[in-house]
């Protein structure tokens, strides 16, 4: 089962109404079973409560670091456009241009995509969503372009003497530049596997066993077998929908 980060909060919300509403009766709420309490249910909501925010925390993070990782691509591009230029200028390199141009060349066609949303939640077991399936593969692009960023410093490196004034594109930018994107792939790397862990331990609090939606069921069968179907307090949970 896949659902938006939306109806996680929206049926935990729902979960803590029917506490809530039990919690009000007169006389006393008292399930036969101790494991359907308020004070149980309040601490198992609080457990869903707590895993919704760490897979939102973790999810503001990749984005924030994706969204990052994109405009640093969008410097890289417009830093080796401008190096292009001003190795061209120079006609005593006119030999190392080629490799120059070559390189920048290819990393003009690798474009991998510019989202910068995480990781779309699979279920086990289910189809991996297209969307999905093209964060990955763009993944390998931003990879790739690494790559070719090191070949175009290498070939910059060939035009002795590279020492522009334009400090800008010197080969100690392009260097920090190359550490940068390497470091930010392999960030963005690192925070998926939280973040499919923390999805997962979430859906199991939702739907797995001893889940919050079998509780909440049972909670509104408790209601009914202690003040019967008929009653205000039943009519009161039975309105309180999953």
């Amino acid at each position: 089962m896949s659902v938006s980060e939306k109806s996680f909060r929206d049926r935990q919300g729902k979960a803590q109404l029917l506490k809530d509403a039990v919690a009000s009766f007169t006389p006393a709420y008292a399930p036969a079973d101790t494991a359907l309490t308020v004070s149980s249910f309040q601490t198992f909501i609080t457990s869903v409560g707590t895993a919704n925010t760490l897979v939102e925390n973790l999810t503001v993070g990749y984005t924030n670091a994706a969204t990052a990782r994109v405009n640093l691509v969008k410097l890289i591009r417009a830093t080796v456009t401008q190096a292009v230029g001003y190795v061209k200028s120079n006609k005593a390199w006119a030999s190392q241009f080629k490799s120059v141009k070559a390189a920048a060349d290819k990393m003009r066609g690798v474009r991998p995509p510019k989202s910068t949303k995480a990781p779309v939640e699979v279920p086990p077991g289910g189809p991996v969503p297209p969307a999905e399936v093209a964060r990955s593969k763009g993944e390998q692009g931003y990879v790739e372009l690494a790559a070719h960023l090191g070949t175009f410093i290498t070939a910059l490196n060939a035009c002795s003497p590279y020492t522009p004034t334009a400090t800008g594109i010197s080969l100690a930018t392009f260097g920090s530049l190359l550490t940068q994107f390497t470091s930010a792939n392999t960030s963005i790397s690192n925070l998926t596997p939280p973040l499919t862990t923390a999805r997962e331990a979430r859906r199991r609090l939702y739907y797995v066993g001893d889940c919050l939606e079998k509780k909440f069921q049972a909670v509104k069968e408790a209601v009914k077998g202690q003040y019967n179907q008929s009653s205000p307090e039943y009519l009161t949970v039975r309105g309180i929908r999953w």
